[in-house]
C-alpha cells in the first residue's frame, strides 16, 4: 500500500511540474489563436463520462482524440460528469483534452455550452432555472441526515443538488427511505460511497435528452459512454449507450441497460470500440 502511494505521489508531482503546466498553456494559447473550424453538420451526438471512462488509460485517450478530431465537424463531443463544472475544465486541460461543445457537470444539475465566437463556456441558465421549482436545499439536508448520510463539501453543493457521503444509511434501501420521507427527486449513488440528491427531472439522462434537443437532434443520433452508478439513468435513456470495459458499480448486470453495449476494452478504448460497433450496425 504504502508502494502504491508514494507512485501515485511521484506520478501526482510530475503533472504539475513546470513542463506540464507550461505545455497546458501552450495548448489553450493555440486552441484560442488558430481560426475556429465551422461545423458543416452536426447530426452526431457523443457524451462521454469523464473519470475511468474518458480518462485513466492515456494512450486510449490519445487514440480517442484521434478519432475525434477527424470527426469534429459532424459530431458533436459532450462531457457528462459528477464533478463540477469548474473541476471537470481543470482535469481535461491536465489531460490535454480539446474544449469540448458542452459540458454537464454536477451529475446533470448543470449545463454549460462552449460559445465559439466569444472562445467560453455560457451556463445555460434555462435548465438552471427549471431545475429550482419546489427545491428546499435546507429540507433535503435535514432528511437526509436524518437518515444517516454525511453531507460532501460546500462546493459540491448546488442549486438543484445535494451531496453526501453514505455515513450508516443503508444503501439498499436509501432511495425508497427518501420518497417514503416525501422526496421526489433523483437518488444518485455511485462506487457505495456518494449519494447525490437532485431536483425531480434532472441528472445526467435528462440533461442529455435536453442537449440533444437543444441541438435539433433525435434519440437515434445521440451515442452516451459510462461507467458507474450515477452514469446509470444516462445510460438507461439513450438508445445507444456504451458501457466501458472497466465499469463498476454492477452496472453490466443492471436489469435496465440489456440494450447497452458493453465493451471489453477499457477507458476511451471502450468508448470507441462502442462507438464503432453501432457505425458498423448502422444505427449510428
Amino acid at each position: 500500500k504504502w508502494m502504491r502511494y508514494a507512485e501515485a505521489g511521484s506520478e501526482a508531482v510530475r503533472e504539475y511540474d513546470w513542463q506540464a503546466h507550461r505545455a497546458i498553456y501552450h495548448r489553450l494559447i493555440k486552441e484560442i489563436t488558430l481560426p475556429e473550424i465551422a461545423p458543416s453538420a452536426h447530426d452526431r451526438l457523443l457524451v462521454c463520462d469523464i473519470d475511468n471512462t474518458l480518462l485513466g488509460d492515456r494512450a486510449a485517450l490519445r487514440e480517442f482524440l484521434s478519432w475525434q478530431q477527424d470527426h469534429r465537424q459532424n459530431v458533436v463531443l459532450g462531457i457528462a460528469t459528477g464533478r463540477s463544472f469548474h473541476s471537470a475544465q481543470a482535469i481535461l486541460a491536465a489531460e490535454n483534452v480539446p474544449t469540448p461543445d458542452v459540458i454537464i457537470s454536477s451529475v446533470g444539475s448543470c449545463v454549460h455550452w462552449y460559445d465559439r465566437d466569444r472562445r467560453r463556456f455560457v451556463e445555460d441558465a434555462a435548465w438552471s432555472n427549471s431545475l429550482l421549482r419546489n427545491w428546499d436545499p435546507d429540507a433535503l439536508a435535514n432528511l437526509a441526515v436524518a437518515l444517516g448520510l454525511e453531507p460532501q463539501g460546500f462546493l459540491e453543493q448546488k442549486p438543484g443538488k445535494a451531496s453526501f457521503f453514505v455515513g450508516t444509511a443503508d444503501v439498499n434501501t436509501l432511495a425508497e427511505d427518501l420518497r417514503r420521507n416525501g422526496f421526489v427527486g433523483e437518488t444518485v449513488i455511485s462506487h457505495g460511497r456518494y449519494v447525490d440528491l437532485l431536483a425531480r427531472g434532472s441528472g445526467k439522462g435528462a440533461a442529455v435528452e435536453y442537449v440533444a434537443q437543444i441541438l435539433g437532434l433525435e434519440p437515434n443520433q445521440v451515442v452516451v459512454a459510462g461507467d458507474s452508478g450515477n452514469d446509470i439513468a444516462m445510460l438507461r435513456a439513450c438508445q445507444h449507450p456504451i458501457i466501458v470495459g472497466n465499469a463498476s458499480d454492477g452496472i453490466r448486470d443492471h436489469p435496465a441497460l440489456a440494450h447497452a453495449y458493453t465493451a471489453r476494452a477499457t477507458h476511451a478504448a471502450g468508448i470507441l470500440e462502442g462507438v464503432q460497433h453501432f457505425r458498423k450496425a448502422g444505427l449510428w
